[in-house]
């Protein structure tokens, strides 16, 4: 005896014949309401209510549980934006701690460096300058102190004869004493004025360091400024630091609350 064979029925429904056997049981008013039925969404709202008060229920508490999670998510993509931003401002305090403490920069030193490789850049025409101007000072014949001398000399040999050149002859001797002071003086930054090649290359490196620390983690505003504001800022930055980690690690526990919360 041959056993039948269940072949497998086809329970796909043309939809020409569903449109058909529907018509009579639903009446869709507009051309807007006619396009949403066809829609996922709405056709399992129409299958919820036909549930009844049981499936409402069921509805409603997943609805909350849905955006309870949405909530959720929301705030730990913003945790970790939050983690992330914190963990690269640490890197970048980090970097510029190690880099300040390399080069320890020091108020007003820019400025000295810049004009200490000024002088040693031009010693030579310094030399010169200098040199004549001392001359003029000290020359025995035409020299503006010894003839200053000769005035003073002529003006307290009246001093007897008239009593009102007496202020005069005064302003003559301090002009002359100071001339004498501002000659020894120059004749001192003579002698320490010098070619000192291997002054000036120290000179040079040491401000070259001060100007990449700057153009790395200097701002707006005057040099001296500028580095001021950055030992302020050195003399923070660990304090910065272990604020900006405490924050980080605050957010790490708080996310691992939340992924217990899904």
């Amino acid at each position: 005896m041959v056993e039948a064979v269940q072949q497998p029925v086809d329970l796909s429904v043309p939809a020409s014949l569903l449109s058909t056997l529907a018509e009579p049981l639903i009446e869709i008013h507009g051309q807007a309401a006619s396009a949403s039925i066809t829609k996922a969404p709405k056709q399992r709202e129409i299958l919820d209510r036909l549930g009844g008060a049981d499936i409402a229920k069921a509805v409603h508490e997943y609805s909350l549980e849905f955006d309870q999670y949405h909530e959720l998510k929301k705030k730990l993509a913003s945790l970790r934006k939050n983690s992330t931003e914190s963990e690269r401002e640490i890197r970048s305090l980090r970097a510029f701690a190690d880099a300040f403490g390399k080069v320890k920069p020091q108020p007003g030193e820019y400025e000295t460096l810049t004009q200490e490789i000024s002088r040693l850049s031009s010693v030579e025409t310094l030399r010169i300058a200098v040199g004549e101007s001392a001359g003029l000072l000290d020359n025995e014949e035409l020299g503006a102190i010894r003839q200053l001398a000769q005035v003073k000399r002529n003006l307290d040999s009246i001093q007897a004869l008239d009593s009102s050149i007496a202020e005069t002859s005064t302003l003559i001797s301090e002009a002359f004493y100071l001339l004498t002071d501002a000659s020894q003086t120059i004749h001192r930054y003579l002698e320490d004025l010098g070619i000192d090649p291997a002054r000036l290359e120290v000179a040079l490196s040491r401000r070259a360091e001060l100007s990449v620390l700057l153009k790395n983690f200097g701002e707006e505003g005057e040099t001296e400024e500028q580095i001021l504001n950055l030992i302020k800022k050195f003399d923070l930055v660990e304090d910065a630091i272990a604020d900006l980690d405490g924050e980080r690690k605050d957010s790490t526990s708080y996310k691992q609350k939340l992924m217990e919360g899904f």
